[in-house]
């Protein structure tokens, strides 16, 4: 006899909607600013994305964050690149901070 496995959602938009990342823990857009060592990984992770994305610079260019809840990075990309933005999250609260974050920068 077959049996169907069905797909479940393992861990549950409770799960999802405790996380650190879905928490406002630090609602502070993605900057590569910082000077000193603490502000170091964030500069190289800008310098990896310029070189990465210099072709894609410019207007009319969209860029889509998968599980973008919480996310530092889409105001980042907007602001420096150009490009317009969306994510998609799993948590509505998620979301509403990524939403939040874009209003700060």
């Amino acid at each position: 006899m077959h049996s169907k496995i069905k797909n479940q959602d393992k861990a549950g938009k409770t799960y999802w909607n405790s996380t650190e990342r879905n928490q406002e823990i630090d609602m502070r857009p993605f900057s590569p600013s910082r000077g000193g060592i603490r502000g170091f990984g964030k500069r190289m992770w800008n310098k990896a994305f310029h070189a990465a994305l210099a072709e894609f610079t410019g207007g009319g260019k969209k860029l889509v964050e998968l599980g973008c809840g919480g996310s530092a990075l889409l105001p980042y990309f907007c602001s420096e690149f150009g490009f317009e933005v969306d994510g998609i999250d799993y948590s509505e609260r998620g979301c509403e901070l990524a939403w939040q974050l874009g209003k700060v920068n």
